[in-house]
């Protein structure tokens, strides 16, 4: 609700632009993860809808809006000192409004923190986010927070993209030691199917050839069993949609029909992602993880067996507390032997209301940074190798844009996830293309187109 304390005689000027276009401009900045992004996107078009126009610069936009992530201490850091730039630089009164999870963790008190802020909002208020503007760019200072029914926003506005991305869930009911998310986003909530089903059609038909379905954890939509492979099979059903991904999923809640849903849906890109976040089951039992070592290996195992050509990858966290260098030694194990395609590792920073918070941050930062150093140095020599073994293969691979790293490229996915910069022009984008593997760096592969473009196949890479 709005703060009763934070208008009146403590409003800031109202904004005076003799030469202010007809519509109100905003400019927006995100952080985190790919949930935020697509998020951000929705924002567009909500405030397309209600009048507003984007900004491409924060110094052309009457209100700036950030979207923050919470999940760790330098994504929150990294979103304030943006803020702060844009107070530096802008040469009039700025109307600075803190969207998503900083604002659900952080609360009012934000206006205490940064008293530049002119407004705070949460992410399940998006749909208040036009009117809060609204009454930003007038002088008022505002707050919106709390939980709301209606968590989803509209569709998307269609925008071309190959690869779009669509929530299915909002928030986390698990209670993982470090994380916040729960705070921050609420309980989970899945999205009705047919909704769902509607804006992958929606965007289908403006062109899109990839649905990314994004969740906390995906396993436990529809409340977890085979819920999630039926919207799968949905999906799959869906014409002009080509590849299907999806993330993420935990461990803890892997249903074995998910993992032999890659034998029977040729769409489904054989990619999973499969946070560990620690190979010590003492490391695990203290994070509230919900399964063991063995465990994880079994499913890791299966997937293996039943997608041999897969890609997976992981998330790990260094210096969690009360993690030794026993318990290190176990995950640097782990992932020495070659276990992961591609690795995200983070070292551990408290976040507050967790249950981790309460526990002495008792491995020192320089350590903390030392094994998140070692196990990113390790993977990159492992990633980098397996890359190099697919040099000669060839692949079906589905181009979704220019390659902004290298002219005269596209990028593009193979099957397994894998980025394949195409040497081709834009007349690819939005097709599948038989393409030759001819190099390889640590995240990236090249290829070279070898027959027409293979619109409308699903052909095995």
């Amino acid at each position: 609700m709005e703060s009763p304390d934070r208008g009146g005689s403590h409003c800031r000027s109202p904004l005076v632009l003799p030469t202010r276009p007809v519509m109100p401009r905003y400019f927006l900045k995100t952080y985190g993860c790919q949930m935020n992004m697509a998020e951000s996107q929705r924002l567009r078009c909500l405030l397309a809808s209600a009048g507003w126009e984007e900004a491409a610069v924060p110094g052309e936009a009457d209100v700036v809006v950030v979207n923050t992530c919470s999940v760790r201490q330098h994504a929150e850091d990294r979103a304030m000192g943006f803020l702060r730039s844009c107070v530096r630089k802008r040469g009039r009164t700025p109307f600075l409004c803190l969207y998503g999870c900083m604002a659900g963790v952080h609360g009012a008190s934000l206006f205490d923190q940064f008293p530049f802020l002119s407004g705070v909002c949460a992410p399940a208020q998006w749909a208040r986010l036009p009117r809060l503007l609204d009454e930003m760019a007038s002088g008022r200072k505002v707050l919106a927070l709390g939980d709301s029914d209606n968590r989803f926003s509209p569709l998307p506005c269609a925008n071309g993209s190959v690869s779009v991305s669509v929530p299915i869930t909002s928030g986390c009911s698990n209670r993982c030691a470090y994380c916040i998310v729960p705070a921050a986003r609420g309980p989970l909530r899945s999205r009705p199917m047919r909704e769902i089903l509607s804006e992958i059609e929606h965007l289908s038909a403006n062109g899109a050839k990839e649905a990314v379905l994004l969740g906390q954890n995906v396993n436990e939509y529809g409340g977890g069993g085979r819920a999630f492979v039926s919207l799968l099979e949905a999906v799959h059903e869906i014409p002009g949609i080509l590849r299907i991904r999806f993330l993420t999923s935990h461990p803890k809640d892997m249903p074995p029909e998910l993992l032999h849903a890659w034998r029977r849906l040729p769409k489904l890109v054989r990619h999973l992602h499969l946070p560990l976040q620690s190979a010590s089951d003492r490391v695990l039992a203290h994070m509230r993880r919900g399964y063991t070592r063995q465990q994880y290996l079994d499913i890791v195992r299966e997937f293996r067996a039943l997608v041999p050509d897969g890609m997976l990858t992981s998330d790990l966290i260094t210096g969690f507390p009360g993690e030794t260098e026993g318990d290190f030694e176990e995950t640097r194990q782990m992932v020495a032997d070659g276990m992961f395609d591609d690795l995200f590792v983070f070292a551990y920073s408290p976040r507050p209301g967790t249950a981790a918070a309460q526990l002495p941050d008792d491995v020192p930062p320089e350590e903390k940074r030392r094994r998140h150093r070692e196990l990113l140095c390790l993977q990159d020599s492992i990633s980098l190798r397996k890359n190099r073994a697919t040099v000669g293969s060839r692949r079906i691979v589905l181009v979704q844009r220019t390659a902004v790293t290298m002219p005269g490229h596209l990028k593009a996915h193979g099957l397994d996830g894998r980025t394949v910069l195409v040497r081709g022009d834009a007349q690819l984008i939005g097709k599948l293309v038989a393409v030759r593997i001819t190099g390889a760096g640590r995240h990236y592969l090249e290829g070279e187109p070898q027959t027409h473009s293979l619109c409308g196949s699903v052909t095995p890479q």
